[in-house]
């Protein structure tokens, strides 16, 4: 969902599908942010903002598959 974890990917991922490999924003073509913040430390809000960022982000997903 963020950086972080794509470098890790990146870092495991046999070189042959780290093409594969996004971060899940990229599928929101509509949205400025490119990644899904850690909502744990803050509060409710930012949970609902991270639900509203995965929610457009598989709606690009499925799109995408189309």
């Amino acid at each position: 969902m963020d950086g972080s974890n794509l470098a890790d990917l990146r870092r495991l991922c046999p070189p042959e599908h780290s093409s594969k490999l996004r971060l899940f924003l990229d599928f929101a073509v509509d949205l400025n942010e490119t990644e899904v913040p850690d909502p744990y430390y803050g509060n409710a809000q930012g949970f609902e903002r991270v639900l509203e960022l995965c929610e457009a982000g598989i709606k690009g997903f499925i799109k995408q598959g189309t």
